[in-house]
């Protein structure tokens, strides 16, 4: 391990934290001149120990310049990039007027920068804009927006082994693209994840206007593009999407949220007219049809038990559908209330996640695609066990060892769920409800922000123990960088000297 590169890159890392920090307390001086309740003492002194910081690790990594980047540092830096924003991103919420705990405000913190939108806050209305500003701008920098900062961090440090760095971020598989030119790519990430969010942002405030709604306004609406784009879901209401009770803006949350949850390199592809480039059609395919299926079979069933209108159980249904499909985890409705079979399906789509090269959770549709595809073929050769079958996905052969690959992370990933509820019911034993179990260990595993029962769409995690809220926070970091990674942390050989 060379600790000098590591440095230099957390050091950076660390300190553009504090310039988003430095945003925070901006917002706070407007508040105090239109005397508001702000947090400006602890923003200040968040983003001064953050530079700080930041400034002595650069100074410990000044050797790194010019130096190779091998596979040890690029898991390293990804890794523990991940876990150095969540701790420095947590100082503003101890530092506020309405203090959290260590490892309340680690879980907050965690929670943003991985997109998830899990929260231990119950009163919203407590915090001051500037803490409200920081939540959903943790989620924009932890969505697609950390791969552009690795991709510049490497321009800066003048390193080479880039796919080795950004390639451990699940959040876009770049061994995908048939794009020769790394940073060429990552410019054209960063325009259409700003586009994305202005056109949200623009959006959302377009509609306040014409409905002459003065509660959406220009900040409201900047803090639900921040969250609606990295499919994170911290909104600046308790209530959520709920606060407005307008058709309209859910109907626009929906395709800002199918969109975002679509692959970045389709998005690119369609934005410049790319036709011969398939990547991403197959996945994207499913993912809709998913959703609509999903939207569908839940509307019916609340309409048929008669819980609802025809019109009232679809808007009902359809939004949190696309919210938890997406990940993004915002709430107009309470779907602990839904018949069981509704409820089902919900959880279906929170599994499967949204569309690999996103920003959206879950263990995304392209390894579901393909486990189906070979159960399939498995079911063939049970009769015709001679037939050679090759797998095609957007036209390209998926080969033996992505197979293999996938069926691991299958294969962890109901490992790891096992043991998380297990290790949950040990740490907390006030639970008492497989519901509320398994919807822990879901909305934090994969992404998705609220669970079910007592970690619900209309509840939160503060009630739960220091060390329930520590794990949880690592299970977040599991499902962001998708388990390896953040494994390979725990291996003493990672760490040895060279």
């Amino acid at each position: 391990m060379n600790f000098h590169v590591l440095c230099r890159f957390l050091g950076l890392i660390v300190g553009m934290l504090a310039l988003a920090m430095a945003l925070c307390f901006a917002v706070d001086c407007i508040d105090f001149e239109r005397g508001a309740i702000n947090s400006r003492t602890g923003n200040g002194i968040s983003c001064l120990i953050t530079t700080v910081v930041a400034m002595i690790l650069v100074m410990i990594g000044r050797k790194a310049s010019g130096l190779d980047i091998m596979r040890r540092e690029a898991l390293a830096i990804v890794g523990l990039g991940w876990v150095a924003a969540a701790a420095f991103g947590s100082l503003p919420f101890m530092l506020c007027d309405n203090p959290l705990t260590f490892s309340q405000a680690f879980f907050e913190a965690m929670s943003g920068f991985t997109t998830t939108g899990s929260t231990v806050i119950s009163r919203l209305a407590d915090y001051p804009h500037s803490i409200l500003f920081w939540r959903a701008l943790m989620h924009w920098i932890g969505g697609l927006g950390i791969l552009v900062l690795f991709v510049a961090l490497l321009a800066i440090l003048g390193v080479s082994g880039k796919r080795s760095l950004v390639g451990n971020e699940s959040s876009l598989n770049l061994g995908d693209s048939s794009m020769a030119r790394l940073k060429d790519l990552a410019t054209r990430l960063f325009v259409v994840y700003c586009g994305l969010t202005l056109a949200c942002w623009m959006g959302l405030w377009g509609i306040g206007a014409l409905l002459h709604d003065a509660r959406i306004d220009l900040f409201e609406t900047l803090l639900y593009a921040f969250a609606t784009v990295s499919t994170g879901g911290f909104a600046p209401q308790d209530s959520s999407v709920n606060y407005f009770d307008s058709a309209a803006v859910e109907a626009f949350l929906i395709v800002f949220m199918i969109l975002s949850s679509l692959s970045m390199l389709l998005l690119i592809n369609i934005a410049t007219g790319r036709k011969d480039q398939r990547a991403g059609r197959t996945e994207a395919k499913w993912f809709l049809g998913l959703l609509a299926a999903a939207t569908i079979l839940g509307t019916a069933d609340l309409w048929i038990r008669g819980h609802e209108t025809g019109w009232q159980a679809f808007r009902e249904v359809v939004f949190p559908v696309v919210s938890m499909g997406s990940s993004t985890g915002f709430g107009t409705s309470d779907y602990d209330q839904w018949p069981i079979f509704a409820r089902c399906l919900l959880l279906m789509v929170m599994v499967v996640g949204g569309c690999t090269g996103s920003t959206a959770g879950g263990i995304k549709v392209i390894r579901v695609v393909v486990a189906v595809k070979l159960i399939s073929q498995e079911i063939i050769k049970a009769f015709r066990p001679n037939q050679v079958f090759s797998l095609k996905l957007d036209g390209r052969v998926v080969d033996a060892d992505a197979r293999q690959r996938i069926l691991l992370y299958l294969a962890m990933v109901a490992f790891l769920i096992l043991v998380s509820m297990i290790v949950i019911s040990l740490l907390e034993p006030s639970i008492n409800d497989f519901g509320t179990l398994l919807g822990t260990v879901v909305a934090t595993f994969f992404n998705m922000g609220p669970g079910f029962g007592a970690v619900g769409p209309t509840e939160h995690f503060g009630a739960l123990h220091p060390a329930t809220l520590t794990f949880l926070s690592l299970l977040m970091l599991l499902g962001r960088l998708e388990i390896f990674v953040v494994l390979a942390l725990f291996s003493p050989t990672l760490w040895k000297r060279y």
